[in-house]
């Protein structure tokens, strides 16, 4: 398994986060990591998504999952689409909003 890459922005204009959000953004990396079996030359690069953030799993071979968004507001979605499609299809995943990261690899692991 391999440690997430955690991209924040410097820009002012950005969202500022809470202070509980990194450490909750990095830990939900690590269990997408985990339940996904990426290997030690994979990654999964947490990116700021408005209120929220965006995990992209960078594997070889690509997973079916291969992008995760977390928001207040809309909860997990997934896409299978690669990160470089201007539209990407996003689905529901069944996480409560404020799920233990744990339930979110117990969901990725069961969809599998």
């Amino acid at each position: 398994m391999t440690a997430s890459t955690v991209t924040i922005p410097s820009d002012p204009s950005c969202p500022s986060w809470a202070p509980w959000l990194l450490p909750h953004a990095t830990a939900c990396a690590e269990a997408v990591a985990t339940a996904l079996d990426l290997l030690d030359t994979d990654d999964v690069r947490t990116e700021p998504d408005g209120d929220g953030f965006t995990l992209r799993v960078e594997a070889d071979p690509p997973r079916a999952v291969r992008a995760l968004r977390w928001s207040p507001d809309a909860g997990w979605e997934a896409t299978a689409d690669p990160a470089r499609r201007r539209a990407p299809h996003w689905w529901a995943l069944p996480v409560e909003v404020d799920a233990d990261p744990l339930v979110l690899c117990e969901v990725l692991r069961a969809s599998a």
